[in-house]
């Protein structure tokens, strides 16, 4: 997501210019697609919908016996 936003500035900074070929596949509209994909899904995962954490086994209240 950071790279995106750093590359729309470096673009609009030094590349978006009158009659510059880049010009013609919006690449604002494209970068912002990208960043808010990376968006969903890094919040998917953190969300735990996808890539669940393995269970953790419960710790038992019950007393061991000593040994012998």
């Amino acid at each position: 997501m950071v790279a995106c936003v750093l590359c729309i500035g470096v673009y609009l900074a030094f590349l978006d210019k009158a009659g510059s070929p880049l010009r013609q596949y919006h690449p604002v509209f494209w970068l912002e697609t990208v960043a808010i994909f990376a968006f969903g899904v890094s919040w998917l995962i953190k969300g735990a919908t996808l890539w669940k954490d393995e269970a953790e086994p419960e710790m038992s209240t019950k007393a061991v016996p000593a040994p012998g």
